[in-house]
Parts: C-alpha cells; sequence; structure tokens
C-alpha cells in the first residue's frame, strides 16, 4: 500500500519536464541538439519516464507527437486505466483526445449518455480496433455515430445492452473486420429466448473474419440457432459463457455438430441454484463438460472461478485432462495439473500453499497476479522450470524488493539453480518498473527481464473476468 500512495504522489520526474521545456521553441528559432537525435535515442530517453511525461513531450511538436506515439502503441498496449470524458473511458485524459485521437485503439463507453455518441463522432479515430459498450440502448441515432468507425472494429463488447433493432441487418453486417464478439446480460425479449435485438437470427448467418464468440446470462434456447452458428461459422476457435446457461442449453450444445478449439467458463454455483450444495453443482458441470469433451466439442478448457471454494469442491474439475487454463479464485490445488499452462490469481487470496503450487503446475508458462509480494512470486522463479511470462499489476513489499526497487541480480541467481529453466519475463507496475531502471539500468539478464506491465495482456477468453482484472 506504501508504494500506491507513493505511486499516487508521484510528480513527473525532472527529467521529462526538462525534455518538454526544450522541445518547445518558436518557428522562427534554430531546432535545439536534442531534435537532432534519432528515433531510437529518444525510445530510450522514454524508457525512464513515466506515461505522462511522455505524453507531454508528445506535446510539443508534431515530430516527438509521433515518436511519443508510436513508442506508447508498442509499449502501453495493454494499459487499461481509464480517465472518462463525456462517459468515454480510455487511457487517455480529455485534454490528450484531441492530440492523440489518431493512435487511440481502445474506448469504453458505460451509461447511456447521449453526448457520449456525439463526442466519438467529432473525433477521428484511426486506429480504433476496440468498442466496449455497457448499460446502453442502442438506437440508430447513437448507431449512426459510431457507423464510421464500425468497419475497421475488430472487438465488440456490449455488457447489459438492449437493442430493439435487427442485430445483423442494423448493427453487425457494418463490422466486416470482426475477430472477437462478446454478448453479456444483454436481452432485449428474455422470455422468448432472444438474446439481443428483436430474433436470434444474426445466429443463421456467417462471419467470415469471426474467430471468437462469448454469451453469457442466457436463457434456454427455442430453436437450432446455436447448432446453426458453430455448424456454419467452422472459423470461429473458441467460445466463452456461463455454467448456468451452459446447463440450461444443455441440449443445445450437445447437439452441436461444429467444433472448437477452446471453451472458456465462468463459474458461480450460487448463479445456478441458490439453495443446492455447491458440489452437486459442480457435479453437473463436470458431467456436462465432460460429455462434450468426449463427442469432440471442444480441446481445452478455460475455467474462471468467482467464488471461494470454502467447501473444497472443485478439485473435481481441477482434476479434467481438458483443464488448460485456471483463473480467478484459485486458493488450493490437491494434486498436480498436468495440463495447465495459464494461470490468473485474484488479490486478496489467504493461499497458505502458495510455495506448493509450482509442484502442482508442473507445464505451466504463463501467471498473471492482480496483486502480490515479492515472497508470492518467489516459488515460481525458483520452481516453475517451463514458466516463461509472469505479470504483476501490483507488486508490494517481500524479499528482493527494496523501496520500490526489485532486486533483479538476486531474481536471476535464484532463477539460475533451476535446471533447464526457461527465460522469465517479468511484467510490473509502473512504479516498480521506474524505480528499478533508475537504479539498475541493466533490466536484462540471463534468466531475467523486467518490462512494462502495460506492455503485455494476459488475454482472457472471458470479458467480466478481463475487465474485473485489468481497470
Amino acid at each position: 500500500m506504501t508504494l500506491r500512495r507513493e505511486a499516487e504522489k508521484r510528480k513527473s520526474s525532472p527529467l521529462g519536464t526538462e525534455m518538454a521545456s526544450l522541445c518547445k521553441v518558436s518557428l522562427k528559432m534554430v531546432a535545439p541538439p536534442i531534435m537532432k537525435l534519432d528515433i531510437d535515442c529518444f525510445h530510450e530517453v522514454f524508457d525512464y519516464l513515466c506515461l505522462d511525461d511522455i505524453i507531454s513531450i508528445g506535446h510539443t511538436c508534431q515530430r516527438l507527437q509521433r515518436i511519443a506515439s508510436r513508442f506508447i502503441q508498442q509499449n502501453f498496449a495493454a494499459k487499461r486505466k481509464t480517465y472518462v470524458n463525456d462517459n468515454i473511458y480510455m487511457c487517455w485524459k480529455p485534454r490528450q483526445i484531441s492530440i492523440f485521437s489518431l493512435f487511440i485503439e481502445k474506448i469504453s463507453i458505460f451509461g447511456d449518455f447521449p453526448d457520449s455518441f456525439l463526442s466519438i463522432n467529432a473525433v477521428r479515430f484511426h486506429l480504433l480496433n476496440e468498442i466496449r459498450l455497457a448499460q446502453i440502448e442502442l438506437d440508430s441515432v447513437k448507431i449512426e455515430c459510431i457507423k464510421a468507425i464500425l468497419p475497421q472494429v475488430e472487438v465488440i463488447e456490449l455488457d447489459q445492452c438492449c437493442f430493439k433493432q435487427n442485430f445483423y441487418g442494423d448493427f453487425l453486417k457494418l463490422c466486416p473486420k470482426l475477430h472477437r464478439l462478446s454478448v453479456s446480460r444483454s436481452s432485449y425479449d428474455r422470455d422468448g429466448g432472444t438474446i439481443i435485438g428483436t430474433d436470434n437470427e444474426w445466429m443463421r448467418q456467417k462471419y467470415a473474419s469471426l474467430e471468437h464468440l462469448e454469451l453469457t446470462d442466457l436463457y434456454e434456447f427455442k430453436g437450432n440457432e446455436l447448432k446453426h452458428f458453430f455448424e456454419s461459422n467452422q472459423n470461429v476457435h473458441s467460445f466463452s459463457t456461463d455454467a448456468k446457461s451452459l446447463l440450461i442449453n444443455r441440449q443445445s450444445f450437445l447437439s452441436c455438430g461444429g467444433k472448437i478449439q477452446r471453451l472458456a467458463i465462468d463459474f458461480h454455483p450460487k448463479n445456478i441454484d441458490s439453495d443446492a450444495e455447491p458440489a452437486f453443482i459442480v457435479n453437473l458441470i463436470y458431467q456436462l463438460l465432460t460429455e462434450l469433451y468426449e463427442k469432440g466439442f471442444y480441446r481445452s478448457l478455460h475455467l474462471y472461478i468467482t467464488f471461494f471454494d470454502r467447501n473444497n469442491c472443485l478439485q473435481k474439475l481441477f482434476s479434467m485432462d481438458s483443464l488448460e487454463m485456471i483463473g480467478g479464485f484459485v486458493t488450493l490445488i490437491e494434486n498436480p495439473l498436468l495440463n495447465v499452462k495459464n494461470l490468473d490469481i485474484n488479490k486478496g487470496l489467504d493461499v497458505t500453499n502458495l510455495e506448493e503450487f509450482p509442484d502442482k503446475f508442473p507445464k505451466l508458462e504463463r501467471i498473471h497476479f492482480t496483486e502480490a509480494t515479492a515472497n508470492d512470486i518467489l516459488p515460481f522463479v525458483r520452481q516453475s522450470k517451463s514458466l516463461k511470462v509472469m505479470k504483476i499489476d501490483l507488486l508490494v513489499d517481500g524479499t528482493h524488493l527494496e523501496k520500490g526497487v526489485l532486486d533483479l541480480v538476486a531474481l536471476d541467481k535464484e532463477r539460475s539453480t533451476l535446471i533447464r529453466a526457461r527465460k522469465l519475463m517479468i511484467y510490473v507496475n509502473e512504479t516498480v518498473f521506474l524505480a528499478t531502471k533508475w537504479a539498475t539500468s541493466d533490466l536484462n539478464l540471463k534468466f531475467i527481464e523486467l518490462r512494462r506491465g502495460e506492455s503485455f495482456e494476459f488475454k482472457h477468453l472471458n470479458a467480466r473476468h478481463r475487465f474485473i482484472t485489468s481497470f
């Protein structure tokens, strides 16, 4: 918590302020020597600066705007901490939008405010490829405001949105490059089984570029639209839903002739039946997932746990050979999970056997902590030889971390004792990264390399989990 307070109090660094002042020259003056530096030199300097400093430098002239923007694209691609302007959330402050609008790639709109869509209509977002809309009633006026950018959008997430028009003809048809579509709790005609829009006919269309579909909080399908969708869109290789929707539409999924690579499940037993014992619900899900796996509907399972397993009833799900990824509230693993490659541990957990975790995941390649101490990560550094990526959103206290500086030499030495260990990329929050960069300069050692946390996105198939852990 001390680091967090220090980060909030931190002002722009003297180097960033000095660079910005040096770059502000009138057109009548000769360019200062700093302007003779090439792009690589500027990027090397930017590596010592926080995002606000880099943006300030980008405000000074068009050349530095281009250089700063390119650096930001490369090193802050996964940044999700957002600023709000007219209920539009993005990783840019309102005063920065006019300068950097050409380089904004992701925006989110929360709440039904018409001005949000008017603001988007007034700004040119040339690189925008991801839109998330939440708690909005989409009508023809709002769609018209974003119509110009829909042809370039690749990711669309709709959460609790009401759409009273034809979802395909008036919306999806305008998105020819769509790769990922998520519709969560967005049904208008819930009693009729409609997911979104006036009907489910959009599921009978073919989407040439679509690779991932997420549908959550579903009611029972009345027809064969789910079966038709997967059989007509063989290019869709991953699907995400919640456990309740999976059970309600059991027969629809079992009758699907299509096949996908990855199935992601958001699981909380109380969302299925608040009166039933969690172990009973787990058994139902286990049986259905086993049936779907045996019939070849999916190859690998991503499981997102959204409750504390007080009764230790999840071990049956954890024993599935298809399990490849576990995320959320993971507190206890009894037996080794031989096929799990990705692990996401939520913050605030009372994990008493964390030192045993590396032995439970012999094939672990990537791990993500929303919050961890340096002591939490040490067992994985020392024991997980297949591990190649570790991301910690907030790293606080512990061994080898002093005054915000991570002792990379010590961590490298710890890793070097592990036979046939892969080199480990550690992604940390900006405070730790900059403190370590200024203290040690060299962040790339033989077995350990430190990088900005915002430069790597731990991708989740489940949209709700992605935004819970990212914002």
